[in-house]
């Protein structure tokens, strides 16, 4: 298959990428099983121990996270997200609820499989999806790009509880080096380096995104302090 082309998903009025996965890095690619029942795509971890996560509320779109650009279809998609099969629920779990700006923070997905089958994750074109975090903040969207070749293979997900390991970062990935257009289309100005800027102090909510993945919204807070 061809690659799949760089993506940056954009929403409302500020937006550039702040976290780049690339596929297969975070753990190994797996091949979708006999049997199994296609829906999406992305890298699985192992599954935890202890108890189970339940997916927190979230409506992309639409009151405190009315920045995250939604799209109408076919097919219909918040932050790259598609319908989940039924049974399906997650929950976002960062490794901290508090960091300095220009911190890397790891996380997960905690994706629970209630349908009683293994169900496979593959994007439209039956490539491996992407999944991400995107940090939102009143009217700023801080949205993740991505960068992977259309990879043949799912994400698999047996009954049960899995990890997708996620990671997000505080700072922009993107600035205006000069000073007289910084500000326009959301772009922050540049360090002096240059060097990209970080995050500004506040309270965020993380939130999964994704290109082509079959998952339901889920977020959680993350405080961002000055570095």
């Amino acid at each position: 298959m061809g690659n799949r082309r760089w993506a940056r998903l954009q929403g409302g009025p500020v937006v550039v990428a702040a976290v780049v996965v690339a596929a297969c890095a975070l753990d190994a690619c797996g091949s979708s099983p006999a049997g199994s029942t296609p829906a999406g795509s992305t890298s699985t971890g192992s599954t935890p121990t202890g108890s189970t996560p339940t997916g927190s509320t979230a409506v992309y779109g639409r009151g405190p996270l009315a920045a995250i650009h939604c799209r109408t279809g076919p097919p219909d998609h918040c932050a790259g997200l598609l319908p989940a099969a039924p049974g399906i629920t997650d929950a976002l779990v960062l490794d901290h609820r508090s960091v300095p700006a220009g911190t890397t923070v790891a996380g997960a997905v905690v994706v629970t499989n209630r349908t009683g089958r293994t169900v496979s994750l593959l994007d439209p074109h039956g490539c491996r999806p992407s999944v991400g975090v995107g940090l939102v903040r009143g009217a700023t969207f801080v949205a993740p790009g991505f960068a992977l070749p259309c990879l043949p293979r799912a994400i698999v997900l047996p009954p049960g509880v899995t990890r997708v390991p996620v990671q997000t970062v505080t700072t922009w990935t993107s600035c205006s080096a000069h000073v007289a257009t910084a500000g326009r289309a959301g772009l922050p100005a540049c360090r002096p380096g240059p060097r990209l800027p970080d995050l500004a102090a506040g309270r965020y909510r993380a939130v999964v995104v994704g290109l082509g993945l079959a998952l339901p919204p889920a977020g959680t807070a993350l405080t961002v302090t000055a570095g």
